[in-house]
């Protein structure tokens, strides 16, 4: 008797086991899909989370420490035409401070190449 319980429990074990597998399969194929459909939206998605990420970090990234100047700021001044690190220095003020512009400087000029070679 105990014999023939354990053989329905197996049973209604394998055949639960197999609708739970089904079901998974079914939704994975309807998640692939919606994600070949959606694609484009979601590289966007990760386009937008990047750009946010970044704009977080250029706001509170200090490119020049003794003025307290943002990598934002200097990435505007660039924008805005400045294309050499003395117009950058005097478009934002980075480079007056205590050091003379000795540890800013070169940041400034990497951010200049990256912006004007892109």
């Amino acid at each position: 008797m105990e014999n023939n319980f354990n053989e329905k429990y197996d049973q209604a074990q394998d055949k639960a086991n197999k609708e739970i597998l089904d079901k998974s399969k079914k939704e994975m194929e309807k998640q692939e899909s919606s994600k070949s459909n959606k694609k484009d939206e979601e590289e966007s998605e990760e386009d937008k989370q990047r750009r946010l990420q970044e704009l977080v970090l250029d706001k509170h990234t200090k490119v020049c420490l003794c003025k307290a100047i943002p990598r934002l700021k200097i990435k505007e001044a660039i924008a805005n035409g400045a294309d050499t690190v003395e117009k950058v220095q005097k478009a934002t003020g980075a480079g007056s401070g205590g050091c003379g512009g000795r540890r800013c400087t070169p940041k400034i000029q990497e951010l200049l190449e990256k912006q004007l070679n892109q």
